[in-house]
């Protein structure tokens, strides 16, 4: 089991690497479209939650064994973090419930609500790898 929360915890870290960039690249191509919306506060959030979490997840497997009470500090603040953010995917599924239930839905809408549980999913696993400490 050790080694699913392992590769969980390598998997979510990538995950979240590689968003910051498409995210700051789709609102780059966005507002070069003309478009150009503003950035809410909502929008800085995001930005800040995937570049501190893959920060403070690096920081926490580098951490050697013997720095117990920095390494317990930066293991709550990432619990802390990723129940933020199964949060947040639990409001994303419940809005595209909103959605279906308004019977407002398309045919590719399957594909975002199996991101969003795939996400809930990994994410819950990687929490409870850092709340028993097995990473």
């Amino acid at each position: 089991m050790n080694k699913v929360y392992k590769n969980s915890f390598n998997i979510y870290r990538a995950i979240l690497i590689i968003a910051a960039p498409i995210f700051l690249v789709a609102h780059l191509l966005v507002g070069l479209g003309g478009h150009n919306p503003e950035l809410k506060f909502t929008d800085y959030l995001i930005v800040g939650f995937t570049i501190i979490t893959p920060i403070l997840l690096t920081i926490f497997i580098k951490t050697a064994n013997d720095k117990i009470t920095i390494r317990n500090t930066i293991r709550i603040a990432i619990m802390v973090l990723i129940a933020l953010g199964i949060a947040s995917l639990f409001y994303g599924l419940y809005d595209s419930w909103l959605l279906y239930q308004d019977q407002n839905f398309e045919i590719g809408d399957a594909i975002p609500v199996a991101i969003i549980i795939f996400l809930i999913a990994l994410s819950s696993l990687l929490l409870a790898g850092l709340a028993k400490n097995r990473i």
